[in-house]
């Protein structure tokens, strides 16, 4: 069910692969995304299924503190992995470059990493990797246009001589960034993300006969546009895991602050003439049906509905302060509560009556059910209006007796016997004393 990895995990930008030696397990390759909008982490977690239900969590898959020793690295975003000859080899980019480090292991840990000349700064992020049926090795990178090359066996070196630097452009393609290369029959794919439909949500494939092109974008895999008010890229590729394709991507859940860019997978289909259908998100995945009433939690909702969705600047504003758009019933609601804090003053006055003072109390009870919609903006989506209006009387009685009638509110309880309170009247149950309870 998608998002595949428990909630506390964000993993973008995955690359699944499954390898040779093991064709029952797939292997999971993502950018350790920090759950707060902090960044991405210099340390990327390997994941492991074999049913692609239960995912097994391999610690640390590659640690950049560890491995590398020419750079400081303090983030890992899209990267990759490919296996040659019963090893592994993780690429990376460090220091506006390149880079790849080895490991005996698919899940690590990969060491020892050394920087690739020729790939340097300008147009030197995410890497991609990929070795063809004859052995031969190839490193793809680069955003708005992408570059590609023949690796040499080492795995660490260009042949200088078999550089694209056009593979995909933003014009053409509509090519952002995020390459990863697969081939199926006599064909290859270049999956990609793209910004086709106006946003770079969208991952898209492009089909060549060589892998060093040229390719032909055939269209659109999915879209994860509508998934979250905080989108704004789609990463991911396709892998075959027991005779069946499937597409990994990433999707907000809860706005980026909150909760990151989650894995999730969907099965794909090939037509006769090897085109890819699009497919849309889900919150089955790869699991199938759900029971209608099996309770899900919300973050595995796929579509927020447009009127839902805040884009605009004048609404993005009214949203800092209200969480959503300004509506009739939150209106009707901060009226109502200005309304009855001037009631609750004026019948603590004396009268049921509109005081002064209990305007202002109003506005400031009305002033603290904005914050609330702030500090509380995730939880306020699961109370109506009026509810909040509710805690906010209850906030306002007694701030009313405080603010409004302070001296006369210091004699009662000036007068109160508290020397007389016993414990029984504290802890006692109806018929008990404090003795009994001994």
């Amino acid at each position: 069910m998608n998002p595949i990895l428990p909630l506390h995990y964000a993993a973008p930008d995955g690359e699944p692969r499954v390898w040779r030696q093991d064709p029952d397990t797939l292997y999971l390759y993502a950018t350790n995304e920090l759950v707060g909008c902090a960044g991405d982490e210099p340390v990327q977690h390997v994941w492991s299924t074999r049913d692609l239900i239960t995912w097994e969590e391999h610690i640390p898959g590659f640690d950049a503190r560890e491995a590398v020793d020419f750079e400081q690295v303090t983030a890992l975003p899209a990267s990759d992995c490919i296996e040659k000859n019963g090893r592994f080899y993780y690429y990376f980019t460090a220091g506006g470059r390149q880079c790849v480090a080895f490991s005996d292991k698919p899940e690590g840990p990969f060491l020892h990493a050394v920087p690739i000349p020729g790939t340097e700064f300008p147009n030197c992020g995410d890497p991609a990797v990929f070795v063809d049926e004859d052995g031969s090795a190839y490193l793809y990178w680069g955003q708005f246009y992408l570059k590609g090359c023949r690796l040499k066996d080492n795995m660490c070196e260009l042949e200088a001589d078999t550089i694209r630097t056009m593979l995909l452009t933003e014009e053409e393609h509509g090519f952002h960034e995020g390459s990863s290369m697969r081939r199926r029959g006599d064909f290859y794919y270049l999956i990609y993300c793209d910004t086709d439909r106006g946003a770079a949500t969208c991952l898209s494939y492009a089909v060549g006969r060589s892998p060093l092109g040229p390719f032909e974008k055939r269209g659109v895999i999915i879209d994860n546009a509508g998934c979250d008010l905080a989108t704004w890229n789609n990463h991911g590729s396709i892998v075959c895991f027991h005779d069946q394709w499937y597409i990994l991507y990433h999707k907000a859940c809860f706005a980026l602050e909150m909760g990151g860019r989650k894995a999730c997978m969907e099965p794909i289909y090939f037509d006769e003439r090897g085109d890819i259908r699009e497919v849309q998100m889900t919150t089955q995945g790869v699991e199938g049906p759900i029971a209608a009433s099996r309770r899900l939690e919300a973050y595995r909702a796929c579509h927020f509905q447009w009127p839902e969705r805040v884009h605009e600047m004048d609404r993005e504003v009214a949203c800092f302060y209200w969480k959503e758009p300004v509506t009739g019933k939150k209106l009707l609601a901060l009226g109502l509560t200005l309304l009855g804090c001037a009631c609750v003053c004026g019948v603590f006055s004396g009268g049921l009556s509109v005081t002064v003072p209990g305007v202002l109390l109003g506005l400031g009870a009305g002033f603290f059910y904005a914050l609330y919609s702030v500090f509380g903006r995730y939880a306020l989506a699961h109370y109506p209006p009026l509810t909040v209006t509710v805690w906010t009387f209850l906030f306002a009685g007694p701030a009313s007796l405080v603010l409004l009638r302070p001296a006369e509110l210091a004699e009662a309880l000036a007068a109160v016997p508290f020397e007389t309170v016993s414990m029984d009247f504290i802890f006692a149950l109806p018929g008990q004393t404090f003795e009994d309870l001994r």
